[in-house]
């Protein structure tokens, strides 16, 4: 059952735009509002009529349409401003919101999107400075692991991130635009540090040492 307001304004509505030999249809277009809108002012159902400003707007330029003087406009407003008021009230006090409700609610939804679009933003901004700092990633194919060898001459092989700056034991290693790397080590009698350290721009370090022992 629509929701009644306690006056006759609709029916009084109503009955002037049949005086003029207008349809709700004509009405609607000349006033560029669904044709549902026309018939649920004249049927008082406010539920089916969007809040606020927005209905203070449609009543007002409807009844311009239909030539009430400027008194009879401010009684039939301000009557169905009474009944918007009571309505928006109950609408927030509700725990359960109907879609329709929300969405007669511009101003609720523009907010909601603004809020999601700032979460996004931030949600980015934080995503992208976390891998900014992060450590690079970087892996050594050869050797895979800590060996014992008797070659005289190891072949450094691995992959990081193409933008970062690679070092074997403090000397500078070059990496192709991949980010892959193979240098040729020189290797003593004994035990072999190999130190490979990937730095970012600014600051995140990643180091991998292997150990390779050399026997005769």
């Amino acid at each position: 059952m629509p929701e009644k307001t306690s006056g006759n304004f609709g029916l009084i509505i109503k009955e002037r735009r049949l005086t003029k030999n207008w349809s709700a249809l004509f009405c609607a277009r000349r006033l560029r509002i669904k044709q549902e809108h026309i018939r649920a002012i004249e049927n008082n159902s406010i539920k089916q009529l969007p809040t606020g400003p927005h209905l203070e707007k449609m009543l007002r330029d409807y009844l311009s349409l239909l030539d009430f003087s400027s008194d009879e406009t401010f009684s039939i407003i301000n009557h169905w401003k009474k009944i918007d008021q009571g309505r928006q009230e109950n609408f927030f006090g509700r725990k359960l919101v109907r879609s329709r409700d929300l969405w007669s609610c511009p101003q609720i939804v523009r907010n909601g999107l603004v809020v999601l679009a700032i979460i996004v933003a931030v949600s980015y901004i934080i995503f992208s400075l976390k891998n900014i700092v992060a450590p690079p990633k970087l892996s050594i194919t050869n050797p895979a692991s800590d060996i014992v060898t008797s070659q005289k001459q190891l072949w450094l092989t691995g992959q990081t991130k193409p933008e970062v700056q690679l070092e074997v034991n403090g000397e500078p290693l070059l990496s192709d635009r991949t980010g892959h790397f193979s240098q040729l080590i020189n290797l003593r009698l004994g035990l072999n540090n190999l130190s490979v350290t990937a730095v970012k721009k600014y600051g995140g370090r990643t180091t991998i040492v292997r150990q390779v022992i050399v026997q005769e």
